[in-house]
């Protein structure tokens, strides 16, 4: 059976999930690497860890460790493919 060719994306919280897709150790799970061959990440969240501090935390349950272990800004990408991060010019107001 030939190896799937998937190219990942998505807004916000799936830009999230596309990043860590690229951090993750695929061989590990028993998936071939090469598997996903792109990915889009739009206005995606990347580091979690202010969101320790937010009401909405109690859905979450996030700590310090937890949330830096769940953000893409503090990994390492693991696939040898091209990822597009873009984001709107007006994001933080």
């Amino acid at each position: 059976m030939p190896t799937p060719r998937l190219v990942v994306g998505g807004h916000s919280a799936r830009g999230h999930l596309t990043a860590m897709m690229f951090a993750t150790d695929w061989k590990a799970r028993g998936t071939s690497p090469d598997a996903i061959v792109g990915g889009v990440s739009i206005s995606g969240v990347f580091d979690l860890e202010p969101l320790v501090d937010v009401s909405f935390n109690s859905d979450l349950r996030l700590n310090p460790r937890s949330a830096r272990e769940v953000s893409p800004v503090h990994l390492e990408p693991l696939l040898e493919a091209p990822l597009l991060l873009a984001a709107g010019a007006d994001e933080d107001r």
